[in-house]
C-alpha cells in the first residue's frame, strides 16, 4: 500500500520487527531514502545529508539503501547491511546493487501487472 512497507524477505532483523510485518513508509532510513528517490551509503563516517535520528541500529557498521522504482512509482527498497567493522560497502558496492534494483524494478512492475 501507499502508507506502509511490506517486509517480503529479510535476513539477520530481529522477530520483533518482522511480526510487525508494517512500517510507515518515511520511517526509518529506508523511508528516508524513499522520499529522496536516491541511493545512499552509510558508513563509519555518516555524510550530513543522512538524519543521524534515523539510524536507530550501532550494530549496522555499513549500508547500502537503493529505492526500487518504476514509471515514478516506489516498489520497495533494497537494504543491505554489514554488521562487521571488517567489512564495508564502497561506492562500486551501492553502484551494483542501483543496477540490480533497476532490473528488479522492472520484475516487480511486471509481476505486479499480472
Amino acid at each position: 500500500d501507499k502508507e506502509n512497507f511490506s517486509i517480503k524477505s529479510a535476513r539477520g532483523i530481529p522477530a520483533e520487527i518482522l511480526k510487525r510485518r508494517r512500517m510507515p513508509i518515511y520511517s526509518g532510513v529506508a523511508g528516508w531514502v524513499v522520499s529522496r528517490r536516491k541511493p545512499v551509503l552509510i558508513g563509519s563516517k555518516v555524510p550530513d545529508s543522512v538524519p543521524k535520528v534515523k539510524l536507530k541500529r550501532p550494530q549496522i557498521k555499513s549500508s547500502m539503501v537503493v529505492p526500487l522504482e518504476f514509471d515514478e512509482r516506489v516498489l520497495g527498497v533494497f537494504c543491505l547491511n554489514a554488521n562487521s567493522v571488517n567489512r564495508r560497502f564502497n561506492q562500486d558496492n551501492l553502484l551494483l546493487l542501483d543496477q540490480l534494483g533497476k532490473l528488479a524494478s522492472v520484475a516487480l512492475s511486471r509481476v505486479s501487472a499480472n
